[in-house]
């Protein structure tokens, strides 16, 4: 993943867009395996996390980008009106999503906490998370 990562900073110029739909492909793909929940694709959501905190570590995602996915990713967004589905996919027991945090931090680095306005936010961060 790391290879990619390296690739996809080297293409971001010449090639903005599509690099741009690589990335929202992993978002996608990475939010709608939590609204399923099927564990399959656990692995494959795992990996894709770790190949976007090494995208952000070459400099291919913005600060802001990344913490959209880390807030969405803790703030499950299903309609509050529909109780049993929301039931089945957040189980008290599944921590999954926390996993995937963990694993985008852990592949960033300590990247996020030199800078002021980005240890900031991170500060901010884990103190909702």
């Amino acid at each position: 993943m790391e290879a990619i990562a390296v690739l996809m900073a080297a293409i971001k110029e010449k090639y903005r867009t599509f690099v741009i739909h690589i990335i929202d492909h992993c978002f996608e793909q990475i939010l709608r395996g939590i609204e399923e929940n099927d564990f399959k694709d656990a692995q494959r959501r795992v990996s894709m996390m770790k190949f976007l905190g090494s995208c952000y570590n070459y400099k291919v995602l913005h600060t802001e980008t990344l913490f959209t996915l880390l807030y969405k990713l803790i703030n499950l967004e299903v309609d509050g009106s529909v109780d049993a589905r929301l039931n089945e996919l957040d189980k008290p027991n599944d921590c999954f999503r926390v996993n995937l945090v963990c694993t985008l931090l852990e592949s960033l680095g300590r990247n996020l906490f030199t800078k002021h306005k980005r240890r900031l936010l991170m500060d901010r961060f884990l103190i909702f998370f």
